[in-house]
């Protein structure tokens, strides 16, 4: 009986295992999904290489000053020209020297505005104690006049030594009625009150020391202290400013042509 009970006790067993089928695999745990994923959006939020430098970097400059074109040099030679009554100009200024000459009978008196400033400037030495007046024969000259004085010259010094001090008619700046001679026509003028007066203060009025110490290579003619020159007060100005003659400050030439 207990055989009986075995042999059937053994298929019965099998007959269970079948039909609970294979046993189900362990489950285990899947990897942690909550893990830090590897840092995918560094590329974007970090800093990118600069880039942009080229277009945002402050071009060259464009504004700054140029090279300046202006020389350091002395000034163009101005523009002479003579013009239809005769004369020769540079600008509005007359030039009349042993190169520049006049034509005749080009002034019959003294200019207006070269007296005007001659009677201020009289005025204002006298307020000082100087007293100023011209010489005789000092203010304008006619034709006929130089031509008497100058060969009265050289009768008595002989021609090249009157050309030093004297100029040829028509070569005379008392023939313009813009010169003038004060207080004395003489060597011994120079380094008197009047004369050191006339040095420093006739500018203000628009006259030169025509014939200034010094510059005889450049004038033609000695020094006159005594003999000034009616210019306006700009160029008076300039010229004292500069320490020039008027043929330094032109670039002009002082010779006959014999």
């Amino acid at each position: 009986m207990a055989r009986r009970l075995a042999a059937l006790a053994l298929p019965l067993v099998f007959l269970l295992c079948a039909c609970a089928g294979p046993a189900a695999p362990a489950v285990s745990a899947p990897p942690a999904t909550t893990q830090a994923p590897p840092a995918t959006t560094a590329p974007t939020s970090e800093t990118p290489p600069a880039t942009t430098t080229a277009t945002t970097e402050a071009p060259p400059t464009t504004t700054s000053a140029p090279p300046t074109t202006t020389t350091t040099g002395p000034p163009a030679i101005p523009v002479i020209e003579q013009r239809e009554n005769g004369a020769w100009y540079i600008g509005n200024t007359v030039i009349v020297n042993k190169t520049y000459g006049l034509p005749p009978g080009w002034a019959d008196g003294e200019d207006p505005a070269a007296l005007a400033a001659l009677d201020q400037m009289i005025a204002a030495a006298g307020a000082d104690g100087i007293r100023l007046f011209v010489v005789g024969g000092g203010g304008f000259r006619s034709d006929e006049k130089q031509t008497t004085l100058y060969n009265n010259y050289v009768a008595r010094s002989g021609r090249a030594a009157a050309d030093t001090y004297s100029a040829r008619p028509g070569h005379s700046e008392h023939q313009t009625g813009l010169a003038f001679d004060l207080n004395h026509a003489a060597s011994s003028f120079e380094g008197t009150p009047a004369a050191l007066w006339i040095e420093a203060h006739c500018a203000q009025y628009g006259f030169i020391v025509r014939f200034p110490k010094g510059k005889e290579a450049f004038t033609g003619f000695i020094y006159e202290p005594w003999h000034v020159r009616y210019v306006g007060q700009p160029l008076a100005a300039a010229l004292t400013e500069s320490g020039l003659c008027l043929e330094e400050y032109y670039g002009l030439t002082s010779e006959y042509q014999e």
